[in-house]
């Protein structure tokens, strides 16, 4: 089984594939980063990144790690709605996560 995602290189859109060897690889070294960040089973990992691939590396290390991932969706215009970004600091206060995976994290704090 193997995912792909596409990409834009250049000017062609090109299939990049993620086989479930390199997601598992990926996976155990991402978790095994999370451990050495603090995280231990029963913590909360917020992950929030728009590219797939990471996502779900990101989502896969954090159970590996005994943790419970909570997705969020990420925020790639710098218009999005105030209301947005008070939502995702709601889920953040009540889930207390232990660390988050996100991208464009200034927007949030």
């Amino acid at each position: 089984v193997v995912c792909h995602r596409i990409v834009r290189r250049r000017r062609e859109l090109v299939a990049e594939p993620l086989t479930v060897a390199a997601l598992l690889t990926r996976s155990a070294r991402a978790a095994a980063v999370l451990r050495a960040h603090g995280v231990v089973e029963g913590d909360r990992v917020v992950v929030s990144l728009s590219d797939p691939h990471d996502f779900l590396v990101a989502f896969l290390a954090a159970l590996g790690a005994g943790a419970a991932a909570v997705p969020l969706p990420t925020v790639v215009e710098a218009g999005a709605p105030a209301s947005f970004a008070a939502r995702v600091k709601s889920v953040c206060r009540d889930c207390a996560p232990r660390l988050a995976v996100v991208e464009g994290a200034a927007r949030f704090t």
